[in-house]
């Protein structure tokens, strides 16, 4: 293929690509032209042409193969470290929260349709990651600083149901339980 899907339209190589194939005996005969003059030339023939009402979307487009597995992962912990950290911004008073909505407007961005599944140029996949880290250095602040606000112990437990387990301070362990979505005290 030869069209470009980040919208600087085809790269001096695609145009030589397309060159060497229009040379090749057997290939479709490839017509080269502008937006406006393909719909033009498709006026004739709009009573056959399909036509759709109502959302496009494809059914079968249930989740997102990748060939970058990273990405996808760090997508998603970051997904989960929203989650918990909106999670303690709902029952503390010292949440930045201008910096929440910076952070997800950073994992938004890049949950772009060609960042995900892995069909972006090299150069937006540093990108994503160096944004991943920005992230993760964001959220650590934020962790810290709600630790910072606390005297004693917190537990918090982000999970939809109550929990028990474990924990271990300076060698000692003791069991705690946590009724499911709640911060507080051991």
């Amino acid at each position: 293929a030869v069209v470009s899907t980040q919208s600087t339209g085809p790269t001096p190589d695609m145009m030589e690509r397309l060159d060497r194939l229009e040379k090749v005996p057997g290939l479709p005969i490839i017509h080269r032209s502008t937006p406006n003059e393909f719909f033009t030339s498709l006026e004739g023939c709009k009573e056959d042409l399909c036509r759709w009402w109502g959302e496009l979307y494809f059914e079968l487009h249930r989740g997102t193969y990748t060939t970058h597995a990273q990405l996808k992962e760090r997508n998603r912990k970051c997904e989960i470290d929203l989650m918990n950290l909106e999670m303690i911004a709902a029952t503390w008073n010292g949440c930045n929260i201008e910096k929440l909505e910076e952070m997800w407007k950073l994992v938004l961005f890049n949950q772009f349709h060609d960042i995900i599944p892995g069909s972006s140029i090299g150069q937006v996949f540093k990108d994503a990651m160096t944004d991943y880290d920005k992230f993760d250095a964001m959220y650590t602040e934020e962790i810290e600083r709600f630790k910072g606000s606390f005297s004693g112990e917190c537990i918090i437990n982000p999970l939809q149901w109550t929990r028990t387990e474990v924990l271990e301070q300076d060698g000692n362990y003791k069991m705690c339980s946590a009724t499911a979505m709640t911060v507080g005290r051991p």
